[in-house]
């Protein structure tokens, strides 16, 4: 049995740290198995300090019915005598503030590792309820233990490979009703239209009547930041069914879903004329991809254990609202059973004037936009050097990512051929902004470098007035120089600039950040793992050292050659006399080493990549032997194996 959550705004729950002496615990004796459950900690520094009322610590701010909401759940004594011990422990909160301190961590949330649910294995999250909503900043709400069995709480797990989401269920959180102390706790949050399908925020760059090529260079300068500022931005995509049919899911359907999760948990509406196309909610977005499916834009965050939260949370909001239409999400890198022209059209200009231009370059390419899902982590630099070799070393070992992360094997309800589809299809559309580009490893690399590469690229669409204008092929050069034959005499803001980029793909991506490209998406284990694999090789200077120098004799065919065959073969791709299976276990292993100097136990992660290196089987991998046996060659199994 695992001791139960009540709802609060309490942040003294924590691992004990055997360096540190900790102070007395807050907690019940019969609590402590589920401090002992604990195996890591999620950490901020958007968080109000430890000395919140004591009271609030422990729940005060709810009110336990009498009954539960069937009459069969009485409220238990226990809770009693933990609000009652609560009100005589402000020194012991003062107490566990000053070891924060000494810890240098901000403890806020938790979630909870390898704990027995039902018998089941998984993670423990808890979901955000409406008259809860957070602020811009809070990822999961707070809880304390307050002696209930978890089981009694209705907790709802969906079982299978994707596993380790489980959310209480609403009807059991309603067991309490929230009493609001001063405005730290609000309800009924409101939210407000954002009228701007403009993919950028134009508040964010300074704008200026024209650019020149060093105002470019200045714009990537711009994300330099030191050490200590760095931060994780994850960034995943699913796709929408209706549960009984596994169609994909209508805009109509998607809209109800984004209003919903907009009036349930305070998001601010992103609209395009009269349609809803997205949510913001602080640096957060929920954003839709061509063929409809969700997108969460993370925010930068400092800490795995906060990205993870962070997944977390947004999966059980949109569960919560999802599982009331007859809606699932699905955890896998390319729709395995709808063709494309099955695919939801959404009334978004931009979408439909990329549908225009790029299904005239490449095969694939319409199955880029309508039937893939990925998995994406964005990592700051220091500098113009720290870039290049941040650069170098990710760009060289995105098809091993690639192949830890294979989770795409079946197409129009049968194997295809390839551990990653998704991947697969890359290599068929417009060269020019795809691929491996081999300058990043010319000794001339840099910033400009890679100004006259995105300089290169055939534009798609400018926006303005609140219109998105096609200028599909054309040039943003001319484009700086006044000559764009869609808006003549016009010229480019930084924001044209920033729109241009995101309209380039290579397997890594140069903003005011890298952005890592090659993974599949999957179950929350992995979208957990993509940030740790990369922090743990690119935050480490070790690690990262380790890379480059491993990565320094790979030549351009041998490159091209992994980016080309390892969708198909995976970790038992050929490379060097050997295997990329050998290669993936050094990385693991550097991997988890940059983490555990981090100090910040958030190696855990990794826990799911190291099993598939240790089996040499990937995802893909399992999911075509579940085809093959249980499954008697019926790919409809995939969709409740793998829903969020």
């Amino acid at each position: 049995m695992v001791t139960s959550i009540g709802p609060g705004k309490g942040k003294g729950l924590m691992t004990s740290l055997a360096s540190i002496e900790k102070p007395r615990v807050l907690l019940r004796e019969d609590s402590k198995y589920a401090l002992e459950q604990l195996s890591f900690i999620i950490t901020t520094d958007n968080y109000e300090d430890l000395s919140n009322h004591a009271t609030e610590a422990v729940g005060e701010t709810c009110d336990a019915n009498d009954e539960g909401v069937d009459g069969s759940l009485p409220k238990p004594p226990a809770l009693d005598r933990v609000r009652a011990k609560a009100r005589s422990t402000e020194d012991e909160l003062a107490e566990l503030k000053a070891w924060k301190r000494r810890r240098g961590l901000l403890i806020s949330r938790f979630i909870f590792s390898n704990t027995k649910v039902n018998g089941s294995s998984g993670l423990l999250v808890f979901l955000q309820e409406q008259a809860m909503a957070p602020s811009s900043s809070t990822i999961l709400p707070h809880f304390m233990l307050s002696g209930w069995a978890t089981n009694d709480l209705g907790v709802s797990k969906k079982k299978g490979t994707c596993g380790g989401v489980i959310c209480l269920q609403r009807n059991s959180f309603e067991l309490w009703k929230l009493r609001v102390h001063s405005a730290r706790v609000p309800t009924n949050r409101g939210h407000r239209l954002i009228v701007a399908a403009n993919p950028t925020e134009a508040a964010v760059i300074p704008n200026k009547p024209f650019i020149t090529k060093e105002d470019l260079l200045a714009y990537f300068a711009s994300g330099c930041k030191p050490k200590t500022e760095w931060r994780i931005g994850t960034e995943h995509e699913k796709f929408g069914f209706e549960l009984g049919s596994l169609r994909p899911m209508r805009y109509g359907q998607i809209a109800e879903l984004l209003n919903g999760i907009a009036e349930r948990f305070g998001w601010n509406k992103i609209m395009e004329g009269d349609n809803v196309i997205g949510l913001k909610q602080g640096k957060q977005k929920v954003t839709l991809e061509p063929g409809g499916q969700l997108e969460l834009s993370g925010a930068p965050l400092e800490t795995l254990h906060q990205t993870c939260a962070e997944i977390n949370s947004h999966l059980c909001q949109v569960k919560a609202v999802a599982g009331t239409m007859g809606i699932g999400f699905l955890a896998i890198g390319f729709q395995p059973k709808w063709e494309d022209k099955d695919t939801p059209l959404l009334p978004m200009a931009r979408f439909g004037i990329a549908r225009k231009f790029f299904s005239k370059r490449g095969s694939l390419a319409l199955d880029v936009m309508h039937r893939t899902c990925t998995v994406q982590v964005n990592l700051d630099y220091s500098s113009e050097v720290d870039m290049v070799r941040k650069f170098r070393a990710s760009l060289a070992l995105q098809p091993v990512a690639t192949a830890l992360f294979a989770n795409s094997p079946f197409t129009k309800e049968k194997p295809n051929g390839f551990l990653s589809m998704r991947s697969h299809t890359w290599t068929d559309i417009d060269e020019r902004r795809t691929g491996m580009i081999p300058f990043v490893f010319n000794d001339s690399f840099g910033f400009e470098r890679y100004i006259d590469y995105a300089l290169d690229v055939p534009m798609v669409c400018v926006y303005r007035q609140k219109k998105y204008i096609d200028c599909a092929g054309m040039s943003f050069r001319d484009f700086m120089a006044g000559k764009l034959l869609s808006l003549p005499g016009e010229f480019p803001t930084l924001n044209d600039w920033e729109n241009h980029l995101t309209t380039i793909y290579p397997e890594v991506r140069l903003k005011r950040f890298l952005e890592m490209r090659g993974a599949d998406a999957g179950p929350l284990t992995m979208l957990c793992a993509l940030p740790a694999f990369w922090v743990g090789l690119l935050y480490d200077e070790v690690s990262l050292q380790n890379v480059l120098e491993m990565i320094s004799d790979w030549t351009s065919e041998e490159r091209q050659m992994l980016r080309v065959e390892v969708p198909k073969t995976g970790l038992n791709t050929p490379f060097q006399g050997g295997l990329l299976k050998d290669v993936a276990e050094s990385v693991i292993k550097w991997a988890k080493d940059g983490l555990e100097r981090r100090s910040l136990e958030e190696s855990v992660y990794l826990n799911v990549l190291a099993e598939v290196v240790a089996t040499g089987v990937t995802p893909a991998e399992k999911l075509l032997q579940m085809y093959n046996e249980k499954w008697g060659h019926n790919v409809d199994h995939v969709f409740e194996e793998l829903r969020y």
